[in-house]
């Protein structure tokens, strides 16, 4: 199941770098929101609700990233309740969330234990059913111009597994119909 045209992947952290100094962000900026979460996510033990984890990485990810990006023009923007650190002056904004599929990742790795709310999928043009056999199948092709989204949205996918001691990260963008991904480990 993918969400855009095109898709891809790439190994090498400049050309991440490179993607995120044209939008004007710094690698150094996700990597200090990452650990951050990282420090957060690490601070919850087991007798924690169940949720609360995965909500934690998140929620601090995406606070550390506010804070950080404030002077250089970003804020806070929800619409739907779907938490965006945007620059309205160059129309990009960064949605940290759990990775899936409709992100733009194919092998759904990382992922979270339920689809995208309705809401999430209007606003950012997401597919709603599977397009495996699309050449079969030409009208359920996505129609990108449905999404709504004011911004270039540059999804930063967190996933963590206390259990085993590893985190890993994977982010994509998607400016329409354009995804790049990174994973970080």
């Amino acid at each position: 199941m993918q969400n855009i045209d095109n898709q891809i992947i790439s190994s090498d952290m400049g050309a991440l770098d490179s993607f995120l100094q044209e939008k004007g962000v710094s690698i150094d900026h996700i990597k200090h929101a990452v650990s951050e979460a990282v420090i957060a996510f690490n601070s919850t033990t087991s007798d924690e609700p169940a949720r609360y984890r995965g909500y934690t990485i998140t929620a601090k990810a995406t606070l550390a990233l506010r804070q950080s990006l404030k002077s250089l023009g970003f804020k806070k923007e929800a619409p739907h309740n779907i938490e965006l650190t945007a620059n309205s002056d160059n129309k990009f904004a960064i949605h940290i969330c759990r990775g899936d599929e409709q992100a733009g990742i194919s092998s759904g790795y990382p992922s979270t234990m339920r689809a995208k709310g309705p809401r999430s999928q209007e606003f950012f043009g997401l597919i709603t059913s599977d397009i495996s056999q699309i050449d079969m199948f030409p009208e359920d092709l996505p129609d990108y111009s449905l999404n709504n989204c004011p911004f270039d949205v540059w999804f930063l996918l967190l996933n963590a597994e206390k259990k085993i001691g590893r985190v890993g990260y994977q982010s994509g963008a998607i400016e329409t119909g354009f995804l790049f991904s990174k994973r970080f480990r």
